[in-house]
């Protein structure tokens, strides 16, 4: 939870901002874990 409230904080004011842990996922998330990370975009697309 520290890294997304960090991640937030970095990116204060960003007009429809979502910060989305991506489980499991180290420096890269869409190497670590592609599956999720296009999910996580999807979603966010959708939602636009």
């Amino acid at each position: 939870m520290m890294k997304i409230e960090h991640y937030r904080s970095l990116l204060a004011g960003t007009p429809k901002l979502e910060v989305e842990p991506i489980p499991k996922a180290r420096h890269f998330a869409m190497f670590d874990q592609p599956e999720l990370v296009a999910d996580a975009v999807r979603r966010f697309l959708n939602r636009l």
